[in-house]
Formats: C-alpha cells, structure tokens, sequence
C-alpha cells in the first residue's frame, strides 16, 4: 500500500548546510529514498514543520523570492548529459478552501506526477496534514500574493524554480478552483511525445497589455486596492497622470506587451528560460497591473519559443485550458454549475483542465466531475 507523503521545502537549508545535499539521498532530485538520483532543487524534508523558523514577509515585490537560497544542481545522466524525465509538475496557487484543493489533489495523486503548493500567507488555507499517496506533495512556505500585484508573478516564478530542479516534461500552473477534465492517464498520453508551448494569447487585447505594463502602478500591492474603490481610482489616476505626462517606460527598450490567460503548460525547456531571465522580468514588471496575464507572453514573443506555441487550429485551446470569459464575474471568469455539466463533457475533447469551480457556490459539479473521472475514466 502506497505511503502519503508531503514535504515542505527549506530555503534556508541548502545556505546553512549545502554538504547535506550529498549526504541525505531523501534531498536527492527524484522519489524520497531514491539514492541513485542527482541532487537538485529543492531541499526538502519529509514531514517537518517550519514552527519556530523565522520568516521575513515579503512587503512588496522588490523582495527576493523566498527560494533565492537554495543552490540548484542540474540532474545528469551517467555520461554527463542533462535528460528530462517524461514525469508532470502540478504548480498551484491556493488561499482557501481546503476540501475543495483536496479533490483537487485526488485527481493529481499520480506516480507520474509531483504536486507544488504555493499557499497566500494572507489566506485562511491551512496544510498541516495535506498529503498525497502516489504523487510527492510539495508546500513552499506561505508568500503573500496581492490580486494583480507583481507579487503573483513571484509566487509563480517561486513554483518554477522550486520544481525546476526536477527537469518534468512539462509543467501545469492551477490554482486551487481549477479541475482536470480528463485522466492523468489522458493527460499524459497526450502530452507524450509533444514539446509544444501551451500559452494563451490574445491579440485583441494588446492595447490592455500596454496598459497594465507601461505604467508605473504603484498602490496594486495592498489590501485596500481591491477593497477600497477610492483607493483603487486614485491608483488610476496616478496612471493617467503618467499618460498625460507622457511617461511610459516600454520606449526605452520599444517592448512591444502580449496579453492573454496566466495559465499554461509548458515545457522544461521554457521554465530553464523563463528563470534565467527572472532579473528582466523583475526590472519590467514591478509595479504592473495584472501582468501574470503579460510576462510570459511578452518574453516568449521575444524567443525563438512563439514559433513552439500550440495553434488554435491543432483541435486544442492554446494553454488547453476551458474558461467562461463570456459569463464573466467582473475580472473573473464564469463559475461553472451543475447546469453546464454537458457543456464540459463537450469541453473535455479537446481541453485537459477547467476553471473556475467554487464548492460554495456549487458543489454538486465538483464532486460529479471528481467522481467520474475517479470511477468512469472521464466525463
């Protein structure tokens, strides 16, 4: 019978005792217990708790990722060659809602897969006890993440680096409202022999993109800017000051923005390049507007990676990916209801994930999709 297990990552382990990398094979790159596999990122450790460790939270997005202390070692084969395993990262952000992450997590719990869990520190989602039986469950230390704040791009530059060290085939950013619509079975059959780029974009709203980037927005990461509408117009008319003044910082380099979903699954290959230019990313994004939708975009658009982007036209969503825009809650997308059942049945041909689903509002469509998929192989 399988073991559950969850690990929590140590940032600071690997600055305090780096020579542990080699001694403990449970730190080695690969399943706890596996001796013959390469040492790599992250240092984790089985069951421990973070209690009585201090932790500096972060204020704003000038502050370094909370995994800059951890050394990575590239995995090697034995003559020397990197490989890359055909095994699948999950990387999730979550705030609440601890059931619902858990069926969640019970469509993950695959041998093939590993699980990061990247948790708000602002949230009320707590993890002590949260594992998985086939999958390793990996929990970053809590970071705070501010609703279009830089700081939601950090949290998912922390996921990547964190699962990096593990070279997955590829590498699926959720949050804790989002569902598979399919098997891993079907996930992983399907992704087998692809090295496609799975990014949305959209064109139509790159003017959007200019917006949110070229502008210095300086009250996004607070609580107030999405609790206080006054807060929230004078942060808009700071922006439109700048616009008048004729600031705009996108001239000094002519960047050229893309826009589309935060959500994606994309190869080893992009998150090696993605962190490598974590310090442009830092420079160009700080005090943004919702540029989770924009960084990734815009820095494959300058690669030789957007000719790697899946097309609309391969019978899949670009990031395969199902999400309601047309029933839009404001800045969200639709939450799906008992009553579109069929509608993600027909979704499920071509798309792997679905968001967004809330047990508050409807619960009956979760615990439908989590127990076909379970017990019929699909919807």
């Amino acid at each position: 019978m399988a073991t559950a297990r969850s690990f929590r990552v140590r940032p600071f382990l690997c600055a305090q005792n780096p020579e542990r990398l080699s001694q403990e094979p449970s730190l080695a790159r690969g399943r706890p217990g596996e001796t013959g596999a390469p040492a790599s990122t992250p240092c984790v450790t089985s069951g421990e708790t973070l209690r009585g460790v201090s932790r500096a939270r972060p204020t704003g997005p000038a502050i370094p990722s909370p995994l800059d202390a951890i050394k990575t070692v590239p995995a090697q084969t034995a003559t020397g060659e990197s490989y890359v395993l055909k095994n699948h990262a999950y990387l999730i952000t979550a705030y609440t809602n601890r059931p619902q992450l858990e069926q969640l997590l019970s469509l993950l719990d695959d041998e093939r897969n590993d699980v990061y869990l990247q948790t708000d520190s602002k949230g009320s989602l707590a993890v002590d006890g949260l594992s998985l039986r086939r999958s390793r469950l990996i929990i970053l230390p809590p970071f705070p993440m501010y609703w279009g704040g830089y700081s939601v791009i950090q949290a998912e530059l922390n996921l990547l680096r964190a699962a990096s060290g593990s070279r997955y085939h590829y590498y699926h950013l959720l949050t804790g409202t989002d569902l598979p619509l399919v098997t891993q079975g079907v996930v992983h059959a399907r992704l087998d022999d692809s090295e496609a780029q799975y990014v949305d974009f959209a064109p139509e709203y790159q003017a959007i993109a200019h917006w949110k980037a070229a502008y210095f927005h300086l009250l996004v990461e607070t609580r107030l800017y999405t609790r206080n509408t006054p807060f929230r117009i004078a942060g808009h008319g700071i922006v439109k000051a700048q616009s008048i003044l004729g600031i705009d910082r996108s001239r000094k380099e002519s960047e050229t923005y893309f826009h589309g979903s935060t959500y994606f699954s994309i190869t080893h290959r992009l998150v090696e390049y993605v962190l490598a230019h974590e310090p442009w990313i830092r420079r160009t994004f700080r005090y943004t507007l919702a540029c989770d939708e924009v960084f990734l975009q815009t820095l494959i658009m300058r690669s030789s990676y957007r000719s790697e982007v899946a097309s609309r036209d391969s019978g899949n969503a670009t990031n395969l990916r199902y999400i309601d825009w047309r029933r839009r809650d404001k800045n969200s997308p639709y939450t799906f209801r008992m009553a579109d059942y069929e509608e993600l049945v027909e979704a499920s041909r071509h798309h792997l994930f679905a968001r967004k689903f809330n047990t508050t509002v409807d619960a009956a469509i979760v615990d439908t999709i989590v127990r076909r998929i379970k017990n019929n192989g699909g919807l």
